[in-house]
């Protein structure tokens, strides 16, 4: 490791500083249980000054590289290779069997990331998988598609407003007894900032046919679960998470959805704005504890 450069932990009240390498404000993965920011600091002996950022998220299955970016200044100087490493050194420690980089579309128009699929590929990530980029839409742009049926059991929608916490609890552990669900991590990491009044669900026959967690990140409302049995019960499902989401919050909060696979990502193009497609490369971390011990 380059002396100059120091590679920090960060928290959210630091990512103020590191603004400018954030121009898509991936930032907002640190308020999520299992995010996390590496920022490379340069000393001039003088001052510190920003050099490089990396954001990302672990789960048990794979540490992810949501966002990285080094200043065209401090290029060519080993600071992305050495955020790189220390994303493999958290999976080693962690011991997390993926390490994964996503592949935003706009990459190819960043400078701040121009270049990065190629450089991904040289450092063991040689799996590709097409995924879907990241939906995001401010309430206000969203159409006013589909209908909520007041006599249609499926769209009779409850909220966890009223419950206490042990009913949430308990409904948390009955939804993830659903094994075609879809979502972002584990809800109940995310009990604590759930938004009651959008999350909900709805039952026919004491089954559940439909349900929607939503979290609150900062200033955007995040959807951390979704299922529905069949899409016209999805659609009213998210129609009426919208309409409460309005009511609650006017049109100034935003709608900021991470979730990647394919299935609920078909379903919720019909009521977000258009996402351009992204490829995640993973590298399998037990390739790269075998080149550090050669």
């Amino acid at each position: 490791m380059n002396a100059a450069f120091r590679y920090v932990r960060l928290s959210a009240d630091d990512m103020g500083y590191f603004r400018y390498l954030d121009p898509y404000e991936k930032a907002c993965f640190l308020n999520m249980p299992y995010g996390f920011a590496i920022g490379v600091l340069w000393d001039d002996e003088e001052k510190l000054v920003p050099a490089g950022l990396m954001i990302g998220t672990a789960c048990e299955e794979m540490l992810t590289i949501e966002w990285i970016a080094v200043d065209p200044d401090y290029r060519y100087q080993g600071v992305g290779e050495e955020l790189v490493v220390l994303a493999y050194k958290m999976a080693v420690s962690g011991n997390i069997p993926l390490v994964g980089a996503v592949m935003l579309s706009n990459f190819k128009r960043e400078s701040l990331t121009e270049g990065a699929d190629g450089y991904f590929e040289q450092r063991l990530f040689t799996k590709k998988e097409e995924i879907w980029d990241d939906l995001y839409c401010d309430l206000s742009d969203l159409p006013e598609s589909g209908s909520k049926k007041e006599d249609d059991a499926e769209s009779a929608f409850s909220s966890f407003e009223n419950l206490t916490g042990q009913e949430v609890a308990k409904r948390l552990d009955k939804l993830l007894m659903i094994d075609n669900a879809v979502y972002t991590f584990p809800p109940d990491g995310f009990e604590k900032s759930l938004d009651r009044d959008i999350c909900l669900f709805s039952e026919k026959d004491k089954k559940i046919t439909a349900a929607l967690l939503v979290s609150r990140m900062g200033d955007d409302l995040m959807p951390v679960y979704f299922y529905a049995k069949n899409p016209e019960s999805g659609d009213s499902l998210i129609n009426e998470a919208i309409a409460r989401a309005r009511q609650k919050y006017g049109d100034e909060r935003g709608v900021f959805i991470t979730m990647r696979q394919r299935k609920t990502a078909e379903l919720l193009q019909r009521m977000l704005m258009p996402s351009e497609k992204a490829e995640l490369l993973t590298a399998d971390v037990s390739e790269f504890k075998k080149l550090k011990q050669d």
